[in-house]
């Protein structure tokens, strides 16, 4: 299997593509990100949270 991935990897990449990735590697890799960095949220998600902790009394602090 290994060399199999490893064939697939270093195959030639499309036009304007830098890598080429395997099955589950882009979520492994969020994943990985997320875990250290967080989860990213739209402004209008927050601003809607912001709001729902305002309107039930809560402190909100993400």
């Amino acid at each position: 299997m290994d060399d199999i991935i490893q064939r697939i990897k270093t195959s030639p990449k499309a036009e304007g593509q830098q890598r080429i990735y395997i099955h589950g590697e882009k979520e492994f890799e969020a994943t990985e990100e997320r875990m250290l960095k967080g989860i990213p949220l739209q402004a209008k998600v927050v601003a809607d949270l912001e709001a729902i902790a305002k309107e039930i009394g809560i402190r909100y602090d993400l």
